[in-house]
């Protein structure tokens, strides 16, 4: 944690003075804007918060007890929350908690640079949660925790100064997973007129450096786009976009779009909506490297729940693998609105046209009140259409909830549950494989305020 502290300080020191930020260009990367890490209240005050809690945890078919602590640090250099829960049964003592080394570090949820309120340094360590690299093409919410037990802390960043931009993430603080950067340039930043002024050209590079089964290609993307800003008319601003994505060893995609938004609304709030056109190649999907990535991809294979049986080799899959898609078109809507005060809507669908199952759904809601909290997140893959997001939840399903409440001076009720994956033994091709998993953790405790 210091030394997080310290590289962040340092950073933030030889990066922000490099030149003013772009008014137009927030620096909105992965959790940047989370409302649920935005632990400092108020920016004078300091202040930790230390939940300790017990109760139950079911994990698949077996109950176990459960005793748990969430730690909010607030610091001038780092903003952090630290979370571990110890369950133990019939069968003795949770394995996955506390059968490696690694788990200590899984004890982070977020340690974030504490910038100054007008610098344009971002930096977070902690397990990805929402991610997203420039326009979304190849990157787009896209976490390293939708397998819970196996989850891996990473880091993402951005700097931002008059003509350049700097964005990188890796889902691994070992750099031995998902690893991608994206240089931007604002060729025109000093010239008077405002839509030339506003012109960003960016290229990205995306790469899995985690080990692959023999014979698989490693997952390698690039990437080209450009925005501007073509009309702004108070807080509110239109920016079309533009970005072209190649696939090494397999196929390309097109994305044409634009984004309204507004992002800071008298203080009170921040808008984006986004309209998106995607012309995809065949062997092409875009936004690959998306929630299931981690379980779904070259090297991974979600086996479907439904035809599962330890006692049968034949092994039945849910996704559509990479080679296997055939090209065709999507649309895609975004909705997200954020109250500073502690409320987040977050809606996006892709509507795939083509043969294939390939529309995409996430979902994010989250309110803060005095009394209590409430979180919902869910990401869907493999859907035909809109009335597709009726049907029962299917294999490519990652659900989380967590909710809290304050019924007794600092006493609190906490409940979480998450639809997540386990990993099962390798194939006899050395392809990693998950099976889905449920859980629901219903706690009592106290939370004390120091």
């Amino acid at each position: 944690m210091l030394l997080f502290a310290l590289a962040a300080g340092l950073a933030g020191h030889l990066f922000v003075w490099a030149g003013p930020a772009r008014a137009q260009q927030p620096a909105l990367i992965g959790s940047s804007d989370d409302p649920r890490e935005n632990i400092q209240q108020v920016w004078w005050e300091r202040r930790q918060v230390l939940d300790v809690m017990g109760g139950f945890s079911l994990i698949g078919a077996q109950w176990r007890t459960a005793t748990s602590f969430t730690l909010d640090l607030d610091t001038r250099p780092v903003l952090a929350r630290l979370r571990g829960t110890l369950r133990a049964g019939i069968y003795g003592t949770y394995r996955p908690d506390v059968d490696e080394a690694y788990d200590l570090l899984r004890l982070l949820e977020f340690a974030r640079y504490n910038a100054p309120s007008r610098a344009r340094f971002y930096l977070r360590g902690g397990p990805l949660q929402r991610m997203r690299l420039g326009t979304g093409h190849v990157v787009d919410f896209f976490n390293s925790d939708v397998a819970w037990d196996e989850r891996t802390v990473g880091l993402e960043m951005m700097w931002q100064g008059a003509a350049l931009e700097v964005s990188g993430f890796t889902d691994n603080v070992l750099f031995d997973g998902v690893t991608g950067g994206r240089l931007a340039l604002t060729p025109f930043f000093r010239v008077r007129d405002p839509r030339l002024r506003s012109l960003q050209l960016g290229a990205g590079y995306v790469t899995d450096l985690a080990p692959h089964p023999d014979g698989v290609p490693r997952f390698t993307a690039y990437s080209a786009d450009a925005r501007f800003v073509l009309l702004r008319s108070g807080a509110l601003l239109l920016a079309p976009f533009l970005s072209y994505t190649r696939y090494e060893h397999f196929g390309d995609g097109l994305l044409l779009g634009a984004d309204l938004y507004a992002d800071n609304f008298i203080d009170l709030a921040r808008f984006h909506f986004r309209l998106a056109l995607f012309y995809n190649g065949r062997q092409f999907i875009p936004a690959y490297v998306g929630p299931f990535y981690q379980v779904n991809s070259l090297r991974a294979r979600i086996l479907k729940a439904e035809d599962f049986d330890e006692s049968n080799p034949q092994a039945v899959f849910a996704g559509v693998p990479l080679a296997a898609a055939g090209g065709g078109n999507d649309l895609m809507t975004e909705l997200r609105i954020l109250l500073f005060s502690g409320f987040e809507f977050y809606y996006a669908f892709r509507r795939h046209y083509g043969a294939r199952a390939l529309s995409t759904f996430h979902f994010r809601l989250y309110l803060r009140a005095r009394r209590f909290s409430l979180y919902l997140g869910q990401d869907r893959g493999g859907l035909r259409g809109f009335f597709s997001l009726f049907n029962d939840l299917g294999d490519l399903t990652a659900l989380v909830f967590q909710t809290d409440y304050r019924f007794l001076g600092d006493f609190r009720v906490f409940a979480r549950a998450r639809y997540t994956y386990e990993r099962l033994d390798d194939g006899d091709d050395g392809t990693e494989r998950y099976l889905v998993q449920r859980r629901f953790e219903p706690f009592t405790g106290l939370r004390l305020t120091f």
